[in-house]
Order: C-alpha cells, then sequence, then structure tokens
C-alpha cells in the first residue's frame, strides 16, 4: 500500500518502440539483435542508476518527444515522415537522440531507401554501408564535448560509415573505421552508434568477472552516465564499495508521495548469485539530505544524505526520505472496556517537527491469546498526520485483554494501547 499511494516517478528517457522495425530486422536476420538491443539499454540504464519508459511510433508522430529530454533509437530502421519530422524537432529544440544501427534506413512502410532518413541529422552518409559480424574492440578517439567511450569490445559493426558534420567519437581498433558519432544539431545533440554497443554490454556484463570485462562494462556505463549528463539527468542514487567503485547488478526506483520519496533497491540475483556471492558493505549516497528510514530491517540513519549498509545477491530495500522528523506516534482508544458485538474507535497522530505528508501505517490486532487477528488487522493512510478508524467486535470474540500495535511504516515509529472484552451480562 505504501507505495500503490505513492507515485512511480519515471526520468525523462525514453526508448522507441517500432513493430515496423521488428520485422524489417527479422527479414534481415537481426529479430535477436533487435531483441537485444533494447533488453540491452534497459538494463544498462537500469545498473547504472537511470530508469526509463517505452514511446511508440504512434506518441513519436503525436509530438510526445517535447515531454522528454533523451530517445533512443534501438535498431528503428523503420520511420515514417511524421517520425522523422519529430525526432528532427526534438533535437534542434535541445533533446538528445541515441541511434544504434540501421537507423531510418526504411520508410515507414519498411521500405528501404537511397539514403537514410536520420543521416543528416546525425552527421554522416552511407557509402556501400552493410551490417557485419566480426568481433573487434572499440576504442574511443578524441573525447567530444566531455563524452568518452573508453575502450570495449563489440560483435556487429556497420561498413562504410562516414562522417559529414559528425565527430567521431569511437573506432574499431582493428579496422580502423569510424562507428560511433557524435553530432551537434541545432540546440541538442545526435548520438549514432555503427555498432552492437549495448548488446555488447548485456553479454560483457553476464560475464563481468572475466578478462577485461571489469573495465569494458564500466567504460560504456561511464559512457551512458556522461551522455545523460548531457541533459542534466543523473542516477537516482550513487552506490559505490567503501573504495569508490561502481555497484553492479543492481535496480534503482523512485516513488514519490506529498514531499516524501522513496527509494527501492533490487539486485539483479540471477546475475549477482553468481557474479556477486559475498556480502560486500557499500555507501549509498542519496540526491539530498533528509531524514532516512530503512522500512524493511526499520533502521533509522538521521538526517543525511550518505549511509553504509551490505549487499547480497538478494537483496531488497526501501529507503524512505523525509524533509521533517518524525518525533513520534500517538494511539487513542474510545473506552477500554467493551463486551462482544460493541464498537471500538481509534485515533492516531503522528507528531513531527514540520507539515506531515501523507503516510501509510500498519495497524495490527491481537486477542486475549496473543493471537494475531487478520480480520481487524489493516493498512491505514494518513493524511497530514491523522487516521481514524472502527473495530467492530463479533459476539463471540474471546474475554479478557487485547492489543493493538500500530506502526508508521514510512517512519518507523510505534505505539500500542490495550482494551478488554468483558462478559456480557
Amino acid at each position: 500500500r505504501l507505495l500503490i499511494e505513492s507515485n512511480l516517478t519515471k526520468q525523462p528517457i525514453r526508448m522507441h518502440y517500432s513493430q515496423n522495425s521488428l520485422h524489417v530486422a527479422h527479414a534481415l536476420g537481426k529479430n535477436s539483435l533487435w531483441k537485444d538491443s533494447r533488453e540491452g539499454f534497459l538494463k544498462l540504464c537500469e545498473s547504472s542508476g537511470f530508469d526509463i519508459s517505452p514511446i511508440s511510433y504512434q506518441q513519436v508522430e503525436e509530438g510526445k518527444l517535447k515531454e522528454i529530454k533523451v530517445l533512443y533509437l534501438p535498431l528503428s530502421y523503420s520511420l515514417s515522415k511524421k517520425e522523422v519530422a519529430g525526432i528532427e524537432k526534438f533535437v534542434k529544440d535541445g533533446g538528445i537522440v541515441i541511434a544504434q544501427i540501421g537507423t531510418g534506413l526504411a520508410d515507414g512502410h519498411g521500405k528501404f531507401l537511397a539514403k537514410g532518413t536520420m543521416d543528416d541529422i546525425f552527421g554522416i552518409k552511407r557509402i556501400e554501408s552493410k551490417l557485419t559480424k566480426n568481433p573487434d574492440v572499440l576504442i574511443g578517439k578524441n573525447s567530444q564535448m566531455g563524452l568518452d567511450i573508453g575502450e570495449t569490445s563489440i560483435s556487429f559493426y556497420e561498413t562504410g560509415l562516414i562522417p559529414t558534420s559528425a565527430k567521431v567519437l569511437g573506432e574499431l581498433k582493428k579496422k580502423k573505421q569510424p562507428v560511433v558519432f557524435l553530432n551537434k544539431y541545432g540546440k541538442g545533440l545526435a548520438i549514432y552508434l555503427g555498432c552492437d554497443l549495448f548488446p555488447s554490454w548485456k553479454s560483457i556484463n553476464g560475464a563481468r568477472t572475466v578478462g577485461k570485462n571489469p573495465e569494458y562494462a564500466v567504460s560504456i556505463e561511464n559512457f551512458l552516465t556522461q551522455v545523460l549528463s548531457k541533459a542534466e539527468i543523473k542516477p537516482r542514487l550513487i552506490l559505490t564499495t567503501m573504495s569508490g567503485k561502481r555497484i553492479p547488478f543492481t535496480k534503482t526506483v523512485l516513488f514519490k508521495q506529498g514531499d516524501i520519496r522513496y527509494f527501492g533497491l533490487l539486485r539483479d540475483y540471477p546475475l549477482a548469485k553468481d557474479l556477486a556471492k559475498e556480502p560486500i558493505k557499500i555507501k549509498i549516497k542519496f540526491p539530498s539530505a533528509g531524514y532516512i528510514h530503512e522500512i524493511f530491517t526499520n533502521r533509522d540513519y538521521g538526517f543525511t544524505n550518505e549511509l553504509e549498509t551490505v549487499f547480497t545477491p538478494s537483496t531488497v530495500q526501501i529507503y524512505s526520505l523525509l524533509p521533517y522528523k518524525v518525533t513520534g506516534i500517538s494511539l487513542s482508544l474510545s473506552r477500554e472496556r467493551l463486551i462482544p458485538g460493541e464498537m471500538l474507535s481509534y485515533e492516531i497522530r503522528i507528531k513531527g517537527d514540520g507539515e506531515l505528508s501523507t503516510h501509510t501505517l500498519r495497524l495490527d490486532v491481537f486477542d486475549s491469546e496473543g493471537k494475531h487477528s487478520s480480520i481487524y488487522s489493516k493498512n491505514i493512510t494518513s493524511v497530514s498526520g491523522e487516521a481514524e478508524g472502527v473495530i467492530p467486535l463479533a459476539l463471540n470474540d474471546k474475554k479478557g485483554k487485547w492489543k493493538i500495535k500500530v506502526k508508521d511504516l514510512t517512519s518507523g515509529k510505534k505505539a500500542e494501547a490495550s482494551f478488554y472484552v468483558k462478559e456480557r451480562k
């Protein structure tokens, strides 16, 4: 309920979905590469502390790009005239487009064209270009605008790509051929990847402890972070080892409830169980300071923007970050003694040193034998620090002392009260 009543907040990064591009990729025998281009980018963003959402070809045509900052085109072979016009306006107005392999080589119906519809935006031209599978090493060439692609391995690349207005960001080590380009277009940036950079990251990350893979993976992660920083998009949280190295295999999400922020952390267990088996002490840096509480372990960290914790392959954590301090919680009952069949009213008050937002509470009721009563227990929403309700006692409820316990899940504060169920006269 705590998360259901909050708003899942996505960053302004979108990944293009085009069914016609999938059909073209399938016709070319590259449907697996199309799929890996999507999954690789998605997992790379998640592992680097970002989150993304899909955007359809129809939404692009309808002008929805004005709501975002970064657009990724994964093997988007087929682009309609409206899509191209929408993307061009998006970049001219200051947006960033990242494209990978074959972008705009076909029209909106999948018919191949003599010239790519996006080539001018990317500042490239194609001379007898074709997609080739021949493993090589991609190396950065002349850092441009703070973007450095570093060094990493790739498997697929396009031949015959020539820069016109674009700057070369990366080339193949063996072939000495440019495959990564950066073009300043209007107020925005257009980055063209003529190689399978994101599918390669997916493979490298899946064998991250082997050979040069740790360095290769970090190169791609750093490159993505640098690109997104140009759009003023930062990782949700900064996760590092005690020595400052990046923590992989972890997804971060953000929920908002008024002034309260909930940060969720989830390890990628299928990978972490093999590649990060041992518990590791890490640092988490939040985007701003506040009163931080970890909900599952019920641990308070006080007012801070940084904390230390331990990660295992199966770690799941939710941190609440509040702009005010919760000092306590009270639970008051309308009566101390009741007989079966009567109604018990209760009031809950959360105390804090600021204007309180909406909190989620857990109320648990225990009968005279100490057994949990699931019928009377429930989750409660507290608005502005207040909540109230009633418990309708059944005619056959046990006699004796009952207990009610309430916990503010958002801050971890607790309170309890008791009442007696008497014999009916």
